[in-house]
């Protein structure tokens, strides 16, 4: 990241509670893909949320997982290729050809991939 962002801020973690919270209180938030940042920025009065919908978050992945909030001005999705976990080793073989296939989706078309059934 540092590589990539070279005058880009990077602060360190203070704990859960301050980073919860740092989060929480952002105007702008892209969250990790993770249930931590997922609440923080949900909870948060950001005035936009850029959201990676990969993995859990995935209606084509996870579709009894439901917790893209369509109906939220806030969000903007971007979608990921399906992955699923690998060792950590081979991260680099898997990752890297598909690292640049996200893509901006709008909400309609997102929330039109959801399972039925769910």
């Amino acid at each position: 990241m540092r590589q990539r962002f070279p005058n880009a801020t990077f602060i360190s973690s203070r704990g859960v509670e301050r980073d919860f919270d740092f989060i929480r209180k952002s105007h702008y938030v892209v969250p990790a893909l993770s249930t931590f940042s997922w609440l923080a920025a949900w909870l948060s009065n950001a005035k936009k949320i850029f959201f990676p919908v990969a993995g859990i978050f995935s209606p084509m992945q996870h579709p009894s997982a439901m917790l893209l909030p369509f109906n939220d001005k806030r969000y903007e999705f971007f979608t990921f290729p399906i992955y699923f976990a690998r060792n950590i080793q081979e991260y680099r073989e898997y990752m890297d050809p598909i690292r640049n296939l996200w893509e901006y989706t709008d909400t309609d078309k997102l929330e039109g991939s959801k399972n039925p059934w769910f």
